[in-house]
């Protein structure tokens, strides 16, 4: 896979992970979240800040310690593998995400994390490089 095709499907997939803003007055308080654990994802959409589509038979596995993800996600017709470091910032439920690539260090991407702890789903909606790609994870 070229660099440019796999920066470009990389780019897609962060974000993994915005809701776009920076004026403190979301749920972010400023502490620091461990959102460990093995995801499988549920749904990949990309768009822009006015809304997104949803790529059908979106699917691989997310791996999160406290601070480092990673990543085997199909977006037909490719698979997208990833590594780095995020930093989730918030309450248990809601907050900040940013993330940066360890494979590609010119991807970085900021968002917005929600967990569910009932039903055991995160959501990541963040921008990279001018994108909005909202993925849903079911922890497994």
């Amino acid at each position: 896979m070229s660099s440019g095709l796999r920066s470009s499907l990389i780019a897609l997939f962060l974000v993994a992970l915005s809701a776009c803003g920076g004026d403190n007055t979301g749920p972010d308080n400023g502490t620091p979240q461990d959102l460990s654990g093995t995801y499988t994802v549920v749904s990949f959409s990309q768009g822009t800040a006015a809304g997104v589509i949803v790529v059908p038979g979106a699917s691989g596995t997310v791996i999160l310690t406290a601070t480092t993800y990673q990543f085997a996600v199909i977006v037909p017709p490719l698979t997208i593998t990833d590594n780095g470091t995020y930093t989730a910032t918030g309450t248990p439920t809601a907050g900040t995400w940013t993330q940066e690539s360890t494979d590609d260090p010119t991807f970085q991407s900021t968002g917005t994390y929600a967990f569910d702890s009932a039903t055991n789903r995160l959501t990541l909606d963040t921008t990279v490089q001018g994108t909005r790609n909202v993925i849903v994870l079911q922890g497994t």
